[in-house]
């Protein structure tokens, strides 16, 4: 019986493993995985150096890896994860293109469909992105791309033309992608923010120390960028604003108006 139910654990094992692989969770790199850095790396010939222990736990290295479905760099940048964002909401607008183009299908029908379906593809985990100009106008102009799209364009004598942001951001009337992420951030800090002191949660983000600084202009933290966004709102303590739930929802949605 012994044997049975160590060969079964096994097996479970090894199906989840399976589906870790598939999900994007490995604690062994494939053989010849090439990582950021550019060096390869053979399971049969891994050296201590690309591991680190904490706690009697053997941890890999690495420079990126998915968690989640979200990427993560050892540098932290967003980039990567926000063009595959882009990219899979591209994948939902290339389906829905006829329907988003159709004349039978009424322009409300498709800005809900664009806030239900397509939007909430790119905006996944977008609560940890630190948004920079370069990132904001990228998203802003995929967004513009999907109205027009839903709105068409302007007939004016006897020509059409493509309708410009102005007209853009009137007709559709709602905040922009970058101030539903602004909003979504905080209203994430709150959340972080009435978490209680015995977890690890609740105190990350004042036990976070920085490193060694370098030479150059710093870049831009997580923390800094939502400071600076209730800055904006005239908010400086704002944990103890963040107990209030009611007060932190009316806050939240300030910020769609920045």
């Amino acid at each position: 019986m012994y044997n049975e139910n160590r060969s079964r654990n096994e097996e479970n094992d090894k199906k989840s493993n399976q589906r870790s692989e598939t999900n994007g969770f490995r604690d062994q790199p494939r053989e010849n995985e090439v990582y950021e850095d550019g060096n390869k790396t053979n399971p049969s010939k891994t050296t201590e150096s690309n591991y680190r222990r904490r706690n009697n736990i053997r941890i890999r290295r690495s420079n990126r890896f998915k968690y989640l479905g979200v990427v993560i760099t050892n540098k932290n940048e967003m980039n990567e994860e926000i063009e595959k964002r882009i990219a899979k909401a591209n994948k939902s607008v290339g389906r829905l293109n006829r329907f988003l183009r159709s004349k039978n299908v009424t322009r409300r029908t498709k800005k809900q469909v664009y806030k239900t379906i397509v939007r909430p593809t790119v905006l996944y985990a977008s609560e940890t992105w630190t948004l920079t100009n370069e990132k904001e106008q990228k998203l802003e102009v995929w967004e513009r791309k999907i109205l027009r799209k839903i709105y068409g364009g302007i007939k004016e004598l006897d020509q059409w033309r493509r309708r410009t942001n102005r007209e853009i951001e009137e007709i559709y009337g709602e905040p922009t992608i970058t101030k539903i992420i602004r909003a979504q951030r905080l209203r994430w800090l709150g959340h972080v923010g009435r978490a209680p002191e015995e977890r690890t949660i609740g105190t990350v983000l004042d036990r976070l120390k920085g490193g060694k600084k370098k030479r150059g202009r710093p870049k831009l933290k997580w923390i800094d960028d939502v400071r600076k966004d209730l800055q904006n709102l005239g908010i400086e303590d704002w944990r103890s604003k963040a107990v209030d739930r009611n007060k932190w929802k009316i806050i939240v949605k300030k910020t769609q108006g920045l």
